[in-house]
């Protein structure tokens, strides 16, 4: 009996890490509320999704993702990011949980002739996905 509950609390406890606490939307594009990905990033809470509008995006510095659950990162048509810093990746993810990007290509910037980083990371994190995205990197560097 005692094994039964345990059980029961242990998939209860399961469940409750693994579903989104919010889910609300936040749009990134020229006529958005958000003209940025980590602007909006930094507002969504657990549970949301980050809508790209279709574009081409300049970025200097690393977009990160620290600490969050269940959040998602989706590109609406056709999404391109060029990062513009040689020394630094697209996205980082550092200590989430089921994080999603999806639809996006991203590079660094063709102008630079060489740059000393990959495009995407993920550390310290559990079930990342990554889907329908193109990222180019550096050399053999891409995601690491």
């Amino acid at each position: 009996m005692i094994n039964l509950i345990y059980i029961a609390m242990s998939l209860v406890y399961v469940f409750s890490i693994s579903l989104p606490l919010h889910s609300g939307t936040l749009t990134v594009g020229d006529k958005s509320s958000y003209k940025d990905l980590q602007s909006a990033i930094n507002a969504a809470q657990n549970g949301d999704i980050v809508n790209i509008e279709t574009g081409t995006y300049l970025i200097a510095e690393t977009i990160k993702i620290t600490g969050r659950k269940n959040l998602s990162i989706i590109g609406q048509g056709k999404v391109v990011y060029f990062v513009t810093s040689r020394d630094s990746y697209f996205i980082s993810i550092l200590d989430s949980t089921n994080i999603n990007i999806n639809n996006i290509v991203a590079s660094h910037n063709p102008e630079i002739l060489s740059c000393g980083s990959g495009v995407a990371r993920a550390k310290n994190s559990d079930y990342v996905t990554f889907l329908a995205n193109e990222f180019n990197g550096c050399g053999t560097i891409g995601i690491d």
